[in-house]
């Protein structure tokens, strides 16, 4: 993803559940601002170095890394792989989860033909987005997101965006699906997400514990 790697990879690892959830204790995502959900999901994308990353990941074995303790995000990839990687990952019970079908950052001063704006470079893309994310086979309905500000501080050293401890600013767009909290047991979640001149695929074989 030019501030996130190049716009390629940016799309790669978008298509974000966004979950709304009644459970006792649990996080209620339903009356929260997408923006605010995205900023949190590329804090975490950057919370993490590339070597441990949950997006680079081919196994699941990061799945856990710098996950908060309310909600729980998944990803796709960078698109790196050139094939389906398969996931395995336990969650805790009562957790909603935030994943990404197919999601862009547009940086800001971004030049596109109408000049230098983010928001206008996002929505022109967003066009030729398409993305489905599936729970235990059934396609969940998912949420557009239109040029929401996206504005994270600073990330780790060796995070796979900015390599270093510095920040993101742009626009953010794409298809996003939301997920209230399991029931406790093996479950299934497939994404798979297209943009020009790329494509992620990603099966998720999730265990939530009690």
């Amino acid at each position: 993803m030019p501030l996130i790697r190049s716009l390629r990879a940016a799309a790669a690892v978008a298509v974000v559940a966004l979950v709304a959830t009644a459970c006792g204790g649990a996080r209620d995502l339903s009356e929260e601002k997408p923006t605010a959900l995205q900023n949190e999901w590329w804090s975490w994308v950057m919370s993490a170095p590339v070597h441990r990353h949950p997006v680079t990941d081919t196994t699941g074995e990061f799945c856990a890394e710098a996950q908060p303790d309310d909600l729980w995000f998944l990803a796709g990839t960078f698109g790196e792989t050139g094939g389906t990687v398969t996931r395995t990952c336990q969650i805790p019970a009562g957790r909603p989860i935030v994943v990404p079908a197919v999601n862009i950052l547009v940086p800001s001063g971004a030049v596109f033909e109408e000049g230098p704006v983010a928001v206008l470079g996002c929505v022109e893309v967003q066009g030729q987005l398409s993305g489905s994310v599936a729970l235990d086979g059934e396609e969940l309905v998912l949420d557009q997101i239109d040029g929401a500000q996206i504005n994270v501080g600073s990330g780790v050293m060796g995070n796979p965006l900015t390599r270093d401890l510095s920040g993101i600013d742009g626009a953010g767009c794409g298809l996003w699906a939301r997920i209230e909290p399991l029931s406790p047991g093996e479950h299934t979640l497939a994404i798979r997400g297209e943009a020009p001149g790329f494509s992620t695929a990603v099966d998720y074989v999730l265990t939530v514990t009690e």
